[in-house]
């Protein structure tokens, strides 16, 4: 009987929550919609128009606490609240998205911020000027977001076998109509159950009805998860870090990208587990809310120190961008903690001040980003004498160093639809192909098979490859007045694409003759047969996989006289020509190459 009362208090709930947030409701139920019309259309997906639903969900219920802490009774402010919130939504999606037909990393960046920002701020804003903490708040939102989590994801299990069972026993069901279920299920039903957990902000202390004092009480098993389990996690996890930092204060902390991501991942953990202990009452929390302050200032003082110094060295990226902007949040928050009374109030509104900074042109993290990186990649051109009244010079004899800056900007550029801005780039250029190549001289893979080395342009490293090419600024001629056959091979024995046997026939003087290339991982010839299946040239190539060609970590352009190589006997000859080889340390090679075969009469 309990539990059918409690499965009809949920519903009650549930339905509660549509009439209390009625715009999200509309814009989950419209996300919805667009998801499965794209699942079941062959040619239109609804990227932009389904991320701007979302974000309107979401600044939808970011209203609705607006209006329930300040205005509540107003129907007008409400409807006011909403037409806002339906404003700044359609400039969103006209401003930013509406252009693009994908999510890509622009959009991805700047719209995470934009949900991060709001997301905090509807757990904030019923905290402000209320005898209602922002810890009890945001461990409201934490239980609620994970129970919703949990009820969708058993509900989606049990649907899905419901219908699997009827597909596989009764009727064949098409398998978009799993994933429409999925959609349903995560798209609309989570985040409205999640919203129904939300009590009615401000609450009356004296006067807390049973759902409320469940809604805002942390569980005992939170408690000891928090206290005895993550916070000692979190301590032991922060000592490695100290120790790090400590012991590499004189050089490679300096230089260390793998930082970064921990730092942002550090303090955005911290900070969770922080409120969350704020409730819990017991020598582990209070250790811990007493000593993390300190101890996140330091940590974000040094890498937020070293990740500018990075700049000069990589230039400045969103990411970077982003590291330092949490290194910030996190020493000013610090401080906020240490000296500032009511401190909870200012946290979360520092939180997304820099939310909302990072994504408005001209000092948003992209475009912030975008312009750096494009006078970083030009001032280490122009240093190499590579970019000459706004075109470039190829130059392939350039520091591996230098290379892995303008690999590195351009592929960043590239990625985040900066090449666009570039006028000295050729029209249409792909970074994935030959442009990036054809454009700069040098290949742009090159520098990543170098280690580690205190020499920064790595000038004594020997990579485990050797690639040769021919030279494409040079031509040559082969004189083939006394050529029976010519073919042009490629050649490969490195896993599933391996050619171990190439048999090709050809005839000559109204005679049948094989030419025979085998390349397997013992072997390496061309032979030439007659028609008894007898060698009549045998050319072993072998000696191309040892020690003919250095191991260097970059492409070895050659001219046709150093990759032509021939044997001969009293039967003809067998000429080889390498276009391109790339031999392994392991004994794994491909390649292509041109076969020119004369016979004697």
């Amino acid at each position: 009987m309990n539990f059918y009362k409690r499965s009809a208090t949920r519903l009650v709930s549930f339905s509660q929550a549509v009439f209390r947030y009625p715009l999200s409701t509309l814009c989950f139920f419209i996300l919805v919609l667009l998801t499965i019309l794209s699942i079941h259309s062959d040619n239109t997906i609804y990227y932009s128009e389904t991320l701007t639903m979302l974000i309107g969900g979401i600044a939808a219920f970011t209203g609705q606490s607006i209006y329930e802490r300040f205005f509540r009774n107003s129907r007008l402010i409400r409807l006011g609240i909403y037409i806002v919130v339906i404003i700044f939504t359609s400039l969103y999606y006209w401003l930013f998205l509406k252009n693009y037909t994908d999510i890509n990393t622009v959009i991805y960046i700047r719209s995470s911020a934009l949900i991060s920002a709001l997301t905090v701020a509807y757990i904030w804003v019923p905290s402000i000027k209320s005898k209602l903490s922002f810890s009890t708040s945001f461990t409201t939102a934490f239980k609620a977001f994970f129970t919703s989590m949990l009820f969708s994801i058993v509900l989606e299990v049990g649907m899905i076998a419901i219908l699997g069972a009827f597909s596989f026993l009764i009727y064949n069901v098409d398998y978009k109509v799993f994933i429409d279920l999925s959609v349903v299920i995560f798209g609309f039903f989570a985040p409205l159950y999640y919203l129904s957990y939300i009590p009615l902000y401000p609450i009356n202390e004296n006067v807390l009805t049973e759902k409320d004092k469940q809604a805002i009480t942390t569980p005992k098993t939170l408690e000891a998860l928090v206290s005895y389990i993550i916070i000692p996690l979190l301590a032991a996890y922060t000592l490695i870090l100290t120790l790090y930092i400590i012991t590499n204060l004189s050089g490679q902390f300096w230089n260390d990208n793998l930082l970064e991501p921990l730092l942002v991942s550090y303090i955005i953990i911290g900070f969770i587990i922080f409120y969350l202990s704020e409730r819990i009452d017991n020598k582990s929390t209070f250790i811990f809310r007493k000593y993390f302050p300190e101890i996140l200032l330091v940590i974000s003082l040094f890498q937020t120190i070293a990740s500018l110094l990075k700049i000069n060295q990589f230039g400045l990226t969103h990411g970077r961008y982003y590291v330092i902007m949490f290194g910030v949040f996190a020493i000013i928050s610090s401080i906020i903690y240490s000296f500032l009374q009511n401190k909870e109030v200012y946290v979360p509104a520092l939180f997304i001040s820099l939310s909302i900074i990072s994504i408005i042109p001209p000092i948003d993290a992209i475009t912030v980003g975008l312009n750096a990186q494009i006078n970083f990649v030009e001032d280490v051109l122009r240093k190499n004498n590579m970019l000459v009244d706004n075109t470039i010079i190829k130059n392939e004899d350039i520091s591996l160093t230098d290379r892995e800056k303008i690999a590195n900007s351009i592929e960043y550029l590239y990625n985040t639809d900066g090449v666009n801005r570039i006028d000295w780039l050729p029209n249409n250029f792909d970074i994935y192909y030959e442009d990036f190549e054809n454009t700069f001289g040098f290949n742009n893979y090159d520098y990543k098979f170098l280690s580690e080395s205190d020499n920064p342009d790595f000038e004594s490293y020997t990579a485990n490859y050797a690639e040769v090419r021919l030279n494409e600024n040079e031509t040559f001629s082969v004189d083939t007045e006394k050529t029976a056959q010519f073919v042009y091979v490629s050649i490969n024995n490195m896993g599933y694409e391996s050619i171990p046997e190439q048999n090709l026939p050809f005839d000559f003087n109204d005679n049948a003759f094989v030419l025979q290339v085998l390349s397997d991982d013992q072997t390496f010839t061309v032979n030439v047969l007659n028609d008894q299946n007898e060698e009549m040239i045998n050319f072993d190539l072998q000696f191309l996989l040892n020690d003919t060609f250095e191991y260097v970590p970059k492409v070895q352009q050659m001219s046709d006289e150093d990759l032509t190589f021939t044997k001969e006997n009293d039967r003809g000859t067998v000429k080889i020509i390498l276009e391109s080889l790339v031999t392994y340390a392991d004994g794994t090679y491909s390649g292509k190459m041109y076969v020119f075969v004369s016979l004697n009469n």
